[in-house]
């Protein structure tokens, strides 16, 4: 009897800090991102054990289970605060003018740094295209607005139509024959009218002299 109570009580002194072990592990329950501290302790009381006593605890897998769930939350954190923080940079651009080139830059160089887990979780990534877009049209519209703007300047500088007149019109002409179609559409009609006018008039002019093609025709002869 005293043999048998005597393996008994071994017996039991063995499976203690097994059951200790699967109480801790027991005691993670739903995994959350609090929930590192109990983990970890269930995982070193684990790992303090020996080769035949890790064999016998019961609930081993829930521990891994709960590492790999703590894990995935972690990562799923990290993943969801990066791209919180491009988010909050999209969001920043607010109305796209031609000052909004730096903030859709780093919109963009923050997105593209993300992983493609984390962008997929940048809800507004759309917003940021959209931005682009509008800016790169406000950037052309300005650039063709600009060159519109240079060509009316020197078919208005053509000014009274005389010999002297010949290298403004030839410049207007010039200006105004290198624009797009969308550039010379921003040019008034009445504008391509005065240098199409002054063409016909720099035309009709009386024959004078070669020497005299830069002169002034107000000049006496």
């Amino acid at each position: 009897a005293k043999v048998t109570a005597l393996a008994k009580r071994i017996a039991e002194l063995e499976a203690a800090p097994i059951k200790s072990v699967e109480a801790l592990i027991d005691a993670i329950g739903t995994v959350t991102l609090d929930s590192k501290s109990a983990i970890d302790e269930a995982r070193k009381a684990y790992d303090k054990l020996t080769a035949a006593q890790q064999a016998r605890v019961s609930n081993y897998a829930a521990l891994t289970a709960a590492e790999t769930t703590y894990a995935k939350l972690v990562q799923d954190k990290a993943d969801q605060d990066a791209a919180d923080a491009v988010i909050a940079k999209i969001d920043a651009i607010g109305t796209v003018t031609l000052k909004s080139k730096k903030a859709i830059d780093a919109a963009r160089k923050a997105y593209d740094k993300l992983t493609a887990a984390q962008q997929a979780r940048v809800s507004n990534y759309a917003a940021l295209t959209a931005a682009e877009t509008t800016y790169a049209k406000l950037v052309q519209d300005k650039a063709d607005q600009d060159a519109a703007d240079a060509a009316i300047a020197k078919i208005n500088a053509i000014g009274i139509v005389s010999r002297a007149a010949k290298r403004r019109i030839d410049a207007a002409r010039k200006a105004y024959d290198g624009l797009t179609d969308a550039q010379k559409a921003l040019v008034p009609a009445s504008v391509v009218k005065t240098l199409t006018d002054a063409e016909t008039a720099y035309s009709n002019l009386p024959p004078r002299h070669s020497s005299d093609d830069t002169a002034d025709s107000t000049k006496p002869a």
